[in-house]
């Protein structure tokens, strides 16, 4: 109270301050017959009870929204992730087998085996990684079995009969080189001096 009143004499706006106070009470007891305020026929507990229903409603949908938010967030961290990363790992094995059976099917280097064989050993790797992680999915599990059907007879007709030829030899279905063709013979300086002179 003493600040009000310091307030109101040492400030030009001091009317302001009266509508800070306190509404004051009235103590007591109600009169009979008298309703509390509030909306006629007690709309204020039907208002709570829609209030209530629709943040029960949002509590739902946001739980199911975190459920499958974790859900997917866990698939793509344990499965997919791992089985994208894993067939690029499979498909640059396949690439190293391709590359060495061709190298050594032109050159007859037995160097050009090492990729190729080292590639045999990270399909089988990388091939029963995949099968591991596409578990219960059909699809992908289908296209798995391509794939290995279809490397599994590129290595039985093309790249284990190549890795079976003795070093140097020439390749299945490729003619041998010819030997190395003599350069054209040129006519002898005497030669030329009579087709001159002609």
């Amino acid at each position: 109270m003493m600040a009000l009143q310091y307030a109101r004499a040492t400030s030009p706006g001091w009317p302001l301050l009266e509508v800070l106070k306190p509404c004051p009470r009235t103590e007591g007891p109600r009169p009979p017959g008298r309703r509390p305020p509030g909306p006629p026929g007690g709309g204020c507990g039907a208002g709570a009870a829609l209030a209530l229903a629709v943040l029960a409603v949002l509590g739902v949908s946001g739980s199911w929204v975190l459920d499958r938010t974790q859900v997917l967030s866990t698939e793509l961290v344990d499965v997919r992730s791992p089985a994208m990363s894993t067939s690029f790992r499979l498909e640059s094995a396949l690439l190293n087998q391709e590359t060495g059976i061709r190298g050594y099917g032109l050159t007859g280097n037995p160097v050009f085996l090492t990729p190729y064989q080292q590639g045999l050993a990270d399909q089988r790797t990388h091939t029963a990684r995949l099968a591991e992680l596409l578990r219960g999915n059909a699809t992908g599990l289908a296209d798995l079995t391509a794939l290995q059907d279809a490397v599994a007879r590129w290595q039985q007709e093309t790249a284990d009969p190549v890795a079976a030829l003795p070093p140097g030899a020439p390749t299945p279905g490729q003619p041998s080189r010819p030997p190395p063709a003599r350069p054209p013979s040129t006519p002898s300086g005497t030669d030329c001096a009579a087709s001159r002179s002609t």
